[in-house]
């Protein structure tokens, strides 16, 4: 991302099977380097404790408790214009419905 910052994500929220919303976004990536984004970087970690570090696979793990050299995270952001992205919302007919 940092050799081609212009971005896309998605992001999906399913009710269930046959319904679902999908949201594209558009960006540009950031960085979030220390000191001058130490605000957003602690904000950021807050959120995601409470997820239980998903973001963290195992190998990660183990050279943050282990290894000489800690892993330093790596946070950045995606601002993104809402005039250009849009969401859609898909309702799929079951065949007894047709």
């Amino acid at each position: 991302m940092r050799a081609n910052p212009r971005v896309c994500v998605q992001t999906d929220e399913i009710q269930n099977q046959g319904e679902w919303i999908s949201v594209i976004v558009y960006g540009e990536y950031e960085e979030l380097p220390e000191p001058q984004y130490t605000a957003e970087r602690k904000h950021a970690c807050s959120l995601l404790a409470r997820r239980c570090h998903w973001c963290l696979n195992a190998l990660g793990e183990r050279q943050m408790r282990v290894g000489e050299n800690p892993i330093e995270p790596l946070f950045f952001r995606i601002p993104f214009s809402p005039c250009r992205d849009y969401a859609l919302r898909m309702k799929r007919r079951s065949v007894n419905n047709c």
